[in-house]
Order: C-alpha cells, then structure tokens, then sequence
C-alpha cells in the first residue's frame, strides 16, 4: 500500500513526509501519548493499585520534583537539544508504572513507588520543556494554532485509549487492583515512546 503524500485536516493540507512539520508535531504528539497521556489513565484509577494514599503521596513527590526540574530544564535542552531531552524525560514514565506493577504484584515496597515518583518528576520537567520547544520551532509563526491542535489530539488520545485498556483488561476482574496485563501494556507502549522519541528530526531540517 502507497501511503499519501498528504493529507487535508480541518480545511488545511498537510504534506506526510517524514521530515514534514505534520509528521514530526504529530509525532511529539504520540510521545507525548504513550507517556503523560496514558499516565493520566493509569493514575486516574487511583494508579491501579489497592493504596490510594501511597498513590496521591506519591503524586505529591511527583509534582514537587515536577516545579523543581523545570527551572532547570532550559539549561538542559540547550545543552543536549530538545530530542534527546524528550527522550529523557520519557524514561520516568514507564520506571513509574514499572513500579506499580512491581508494587501491586508484592515484588516490591511502597519505598520503590516513591523513588519512581521523584524519577518520574525530574523526567517530567524536560520532557514538557521540550515539547513547548519542538512544538514552537517546527512550524511558522502563522501556523503554530493549527499544529498546536494536532498535537493537542493526538496526545488526549492517550488518556482514551489508556482508558479503553484499563476497561478491556479488567473487565471481568473484581478485584481491587489493576491486572498484570493492564500495567504491561502500559509500560510497552511507555517503552515505545521513548524508543520514538529518538526518532525526531532536528528543527532545523524539517521541511
């Protein structure tokens, strides 16, 4: 099958090549998908675990270490560009859910748990930072509206389908946690993400 070389949305046309402003604000928009998006899924059912309080402690840690890393996120994407801090700051998503899964299964304290949010929240930092960025430097300044909605629904798209997983895989299930099934899924697509977060192209070469 030829894929098309463009496509219409909401009246305008876009053209699909890779390097093509499209594609990659779309693609940040995936990443963005398969780590905060199906983040907010997971957490939204009290992080799949039997201990609420463990999670919104853990959410606390999560967003203090979140303000923390943010002042120093400028420094970082001008030091290793926005790709590689994307792809960074992807990598505390799937070790948190990781530890959930780890957590739920009995293999490990609510100590890890904690350790994961404050990964999770100096990974967090960057990985926003450089959205802002990748999303700002890719387009024109007369359409940055248009590619800020696409990847705007392409990122919410995630929370939906994280949740249509979360119904499919525990469905059947009464009990009080989140199967192992739903935490794998979760943590492959994490693990995907990171792996096409380094398949950005730099700005400066998009067409």
């Amino acid at each position: 099958m030829v894929l098309p070389e463009r496509i219409s949305f909401a009246g305008e046309t876009f053209d699909l090549t890779w390097d093509s402003v499209f594609v990659q604000v779309a693609l940040v928009g995936l990443v963005c998908f398969c780590e905060p998006g199906l983040y907010n899924a997971i957490v939204s059912m009290a992080g799949g675990i039997d201990d609420p309080d463990l999670v919104a402690t853990s959410s606390m840690i999560i967003y203090l270490t979140f303000s923390l890393s943010s002042i120093l996120s400028p420094a970082i994407i001008n030091r290793v560009g926005a790709r590689w801090a994307l792809t960074f700051g992807t990598l505390g998503y799937w070790m948190y859910v990781s530890s959930l899964y780890f957590y739920s299964s009995g293999q490990a304290g609510g100590w890890v748990v904690d350790l994961a949010a404050v990964a999770i929240g100096w990974c967090a930092g960057p990985l926003w930072t450089a959205q802002n960025a990748l999303c700002l430097s890719y387009p024109t300044p007369e359409t940055k509206g248009r590619y800020f909605a696409v990847f705007w629904i392409v990122f919410n798209l995630g929370g939906v389908v994280g949740g249509i997983i979360s119904f499919a895989t525990n469905y059947s299930s009464s009990a009080s946690t989140a199967s192992g099934s739903t935490f794998l899924l979760f943590i492959a697509l994490m693990i995907g993400g990171s792996v096409l977060a380094t398949t950005l192209v730099d700005p400066a070469l998009v067409k």
